[in-house]
């Protein structure tokens, strides 16, 4: 495929020669693209002649897998004190390029080594690595870069560091001591009443926009105490879930996968913590049992 061929190791990122016309694949809605985790989603093969097109040079350690999406990149950094990173790169333009938004703290808490699920204008990933007592799974407007919803998830041994699953509109994600959620994409919720994404990604503009309207009037009274605002001011919709499953039973770290009605969990034992199980576990994606 075409977008395959990104390379990326702690402080360099090297991308192949990409059309740029490239059409827009269909949804990276799981680990690798698709369940069979080809990375090719397009059916197309990568150039022939590859050629660099720019190079990123950071601090961070860039561990999670990047994510194509239309004419962008995505990736996920880890800086010092597990500062956490994200951005959307182009694909083309100058080198180094400019990010089209990044994120770091404070909307983001912890750093990332989940590959991001995609669906429509939905971004969906976790944070948390295994020394970390809790994590957040995040969903934000790829467009806009504003976050739609966020689901904490507190608790020792539980961290999101497999990525999501998205198929029709719900997500399959393992959370560490956590076990297997399902959350559904669309419809989180805000003081109990529930709301598209649409609206949400309409809301979230109209409040960022308030947040800057104060900030200048605060500036006008006292310019030496104004703090600009930032995005963790935003609302905070939480996700419905549709179910659990495996809490402090199983220890589910790596990306899980769906076939047909199927999800596939995969579960680990921790020897040092002596908690888990070594198992694969087959359960009913609409339900959560037991297959």
């Amino acid at each position: 495929m075409r977008y395959r061929a990104v390379l990326v190791s702690l402080g360099l990122v090297g991308l192949l020669s990409i059309p740029a016309g490239a059409a827009e694949p269909v949804p990276w809605a799981t680990y690798r693209g698709n369940p069979q985790r080809t990375g090719n989603t397009d059916n197309q093969p990568g150039p022939d002649k590859p050629a660099v097109l720019w190079i990123v040079k950071s601090r961070d350690h860039f561990i999670a897998a990047p994510v194509p999406m239309n004419d962008g990149v995505y990736l996920a950094g880890i800086g010092a004190f597990n500062r956490p990173f994200s951005a959307i790169f182009p694909l083309t333009g100058k080198s180094p390029p400019e990010p089209l938004w990044s994120k770091s703290a404070p909307p983001l808490k912890l750093g990332s080594v989940s590959s991001p699920a995609i669906a429509n204008d939905a971004i969906v990933f976790g944070d948390g690595l295994h020394q970390d007592s809790g994590g957040v799974l995040y969903c934000f407007s790829r467009s806009s870069g504003r976050p739609l919803w966020q689901l904490p998830l507190p608790g020792d041994l539980i961290h999101l560091e497999g990525a999501p699953t998205i198929a029709n509109s719900r997500i399959y994600i393992g959370a560490g001591a956590a076990g297997v959620l399902c959350i559904e994409l669309d419809q989180p919720t805000l003081d109990g009443k529930a709301h598209d994404l649409a609206t949400i990604s309409k809301l979230q503009d109209d409040k960022w926009k308030q947040l800057v309207a104060q900030y200048e009037v605060d500036k006008k009274k006292d310019p030496d105490t104004a703090l600009p605002p930032d995005e963790d001011q935003l609302l905070k919709f939480i996700p419905q879930r549709g179910w659990q499953k495996g809490e402090k039973k199983w220890h589910v770290d790596a990306p899980i996968n769906l076939a047909g009605d199927t999800v596939l969990v995969p579960t680990a034992f921790l020897e040092k913590e002596k908690v888990g199980e070594r198992a694969i576990h087959a359960l009913d994606a609409k339900t959560g049992d037991t297959l």
